[in-house]
This record gives C-alpha cells, structure tokens and sequence, in this order.
C-alpha cells in the first residue's frame, strides 16, 4: 500500500537566492503505515512560555534544539515533517516505527526509515515520542551547507503555539496564545491536512489565491502551480514575465534536472488592506507561501483556534535582485552553470547552463573553495559578481555581471 508520506518537503532551494522548491515525499509500508505514526507524539508541560533565540540566514529560520544534553541545528520548515540526520540516528539508535521509499522533488527514489524520537527540548519545553523521518542532509550541496542536524516539522509543531519573530531573531513557544501576540493583528483562519501543513487563503492584486501553505521551510516568497499562475496572468494582475532555464538540484538526493521555471513581481500581496507591495510569484509543482514573504511579519500559529495572526512589520523584506544565473555542484561536473534567466545582464552577456565555473570574485573553485563558500558569497550578495567560466570548448571567458531587479507591471 502506499501513502503519501510528505507532498512538500527538502528541496526548497532556489540557487538564484541560496535555496527553495520542495521536494515530494510517497512512503510505501507494510509496517505501521506513516500517517498513523504521525500522529504519534505530545508535550511535557501544560502551561508554559518559552522564548527561544534564533538564527537568521539565506532566509531560513535555525533553532537550537537539545536532545540528549546536546545542542543541535535544526531548522524551522512547516511545510514538512520532522526528521533527523542519519548522525544522530546512528549515535542514538532510536526505535524504527515504519520504513518504505521515498520520492524527491526531483523523482528520484530513495529508501527511507521511520523513528520514534522519545525526548527533545526546544529551551525547556519538552516534546516526547515524535515520529521523525531519517535524512541524510549531506547528500544534497544545498542542503550540506546548510550545516543542519533536523528539521522541526508539523507533526511536532502541531503540539502547541508559536510566534515567530524574525525582526527580533527569537520564536516564542506557548501553551496558551497571549494577548499581546495578538494584539492589532490581522486574524487569517487556517485548515490543517492529515499531514498538519497549514493551509490559507491570501490575496494577490484583485484576486485571491486559496488553499496555499504556510511554508518556514522555502526562502522564496510565494510558488504557484503553473495553472494558478496563467490564471492570475490572464486577469492582468502582473506582466513582464522572465523564465529561468536549465537545471536545478533542489531534491533531498541533489541529482539535477532540466526546468523552465517562470518569475515575476506582482503589486501586492497579504490579507485585506495588510499587504506586502512588489512580491515575487515564481511558477513550482505546488503552492507555498515561503519565508521572504513571511519575514515581512510576525506571525503567530494558534493550533487550538486554527487562527493565523500577522502583524507587519515596518519594513517590506523587498524585491529580490539576482545575478540572472546560478551555479550548482556535481562530483562529476564539479562547478558549473544550473541555470540562466531570460533578459537578464547574464543572458545577454551570453553565459549558458552547464558550462564549467572556474572563478566567482575572490573564490578559486579550481583550488580550495567549494559550492559552500559559493553559498556564502551569495549571501553577501555584491552589486557585480566577476566570473570565470570555461565552454564545452574549453575556451575560459571572464564575465562581470551586474544585478536583474523583477519589475512589477
């Protein structure tokens, strides 16, 4: 029998912006099927509130978690369920619940094993017996560099509120939502699936976009299925569309594959008169609501009401600008071009995918730097970016390439 065991989940990594699309998880069993175990786990307190310092970077989400008396990095992505590493897996040995097969965003299959984590402290609220997926984060480039131990999912975030504050680097975790988190915010209900992903509606322009998901786990700001996409192009709700074209290795495996994949910046998006303006829709395999665009608030989870609250912050988290390609990592290929933007500077410029990187600025992949420091770079995010690329003929040719801003209609 088989069960969908998680429909988004790794591979929202958008190399463009350091990461984000997802990948789509099927489990087959013939253990203890996986949407029964999910459902497994609670929370050892009964009244508490816990604030928690966080790490901001690449636009995710980190939190210290403590199993066992040790700290480790996990980040906060609720648009999947919670796993491990293989690591900690082999040093602790938790019990295996289920096992099966997994199918990446990328169609690549992998065998997979299901665990019952029986104790993990986020401050000093305890979450105990949580079903937990085995990852191996090292076997993506994106997801290694990330330098992550786990992933905090829905399953166990389901287990009380949150509120998440990324102005002030801390997430807030409670028995009961407080007033203040509350406070002249906007309410937004929310549904919740077998697999507890939290679903609502938003608006775009004039028209409104339902049943996408609240998704920490993305750094882009909003992905649409192709179909939802035309149909906001064809109400005119933006124009000036550009496609990206090439490869990407967004999958828990990392294996590229080909893509066509459309972006474009529309006026505004958020819930009645609280909106973002100059919001960036990209066309993926499912609908998310991803952490740029949340960053623009603080947002607090009330599981008991299924109510989403959001406060806007000041500022808008902005429009996005890209050096119009980006780069991805084989062991067979080493360093090399993923894929190139339409109309962008390095379009015109005539870089194509797949051709060999040499240099990007001070780093030398030919020596000792790698798709990790590459990462880094992209974080700092220089105005122009100095390459050296090599041709299917071998022929090196440097490039200096200036920034694309998406424009809205």
């Amino acid at each position: 029998m088989t069960n969908q065991f998680c429909n988004r989940f790794f591979g929202k990594f958008d190399p463009r912006i350091l990461l984000a699309t997802m990948i789509a998880l099927g489990i087959s069993s013939c253990a203890v099927k996986w949407m029964d175990t999910i459902r497994y786990g609670s929370i050892g307190s009964t009244d508490f509130s816990e604030t928690v310092e966080v790490t901001l970077e690449s636009r995710l989400i980190f939190v210290p978690v403590q199993i066992n008396g040790k700290s480790y990095r996990f980040l906060l992505d609720s648009g999947a369920p919670f796993s491990i590493s293989k690591e900690i897996q082999d040093e602790l040995q938790y019990k295996e619940i289920s096992k099966g097969h997994i199918v990446d965003s990328d169609f690549n299959r992998i065998a997979v094993k299901v665990v019952q984590v029986d104790s993990l402290h986020i401050g000093s609220v305890p979450f105990l017996n949580q079903t937990a997926f085995i990852g191996d984060f090292k076997a993506s480039p994106t997801l290694k560099c990330l330098n992550i131990d786990g992933i905090l999912g829905s399953n166990l975030m389901r287990h009380c509120n949150w509120v998440i504050d990324q102005e002030n680097s801390v997430i807030t975790l409670t028995s009961v939502l407080e007033d203040w988190a509350k406070e002249d915010a906007k309410v937004i209900p929310f549904s919740a699936d077998s697999q507890f992903d939290i679903m609502l509606d938003i608006d775009a322009g004039a028209s409104v976009i339902t049943n996408i998901e609240l998704d920490y786990g993305s750094n882009g700001a909003i992905t649409l299925p192709k179909s939802v996409f035309d149909s906001l192009q064809a109400k005119e709700e933006f124009a000036g569309v550009m496609m990206d074209r090439g490869v990407k290795q967004t999958g828990l495996v990392g294996t590229p594959v080909e893509i066509e994949r459309k972006s474009v910046i529309i006026d505004s998006v958020g819930f009645g008169d609280v909106r973002l303006n100059n919001v960036e829709i990209k066309t993926g395999k499912s609908g998310l609501l991803g952490n740029h665009f949340l960053s623009g608030f603080l947002v607090a989870i009330d599981w008991a009401s299924k109510q989403l609250y959001f406060k806007k912050y000041a500022k808008d988290p902005g429009v996005k600008s890209t050096y119009g390609f980006t780069l991805g990592y084989t062991e067979e290929k080493g360093m090399y071009v993923a894929s190139v933007m339409d109309g962008s500077d390095a379009f015109h410029q005539g870089i194509t995918p797949h051709m060999t990187a040499l240099k990007a600025d001070s780093l030398d992949f030919s020596r000792t730097h790698d798709f990790c420091d590459y990462m880094v770079l992209m974080r700092e995010a220089p105005d122009t970016m100095h390459v050296v690329l090599q041709d299917s003929a071998g022929v090196m040719l440097p490039f200096k390439v200036g920034k694309t801003t998406l424009l809205s209609k």
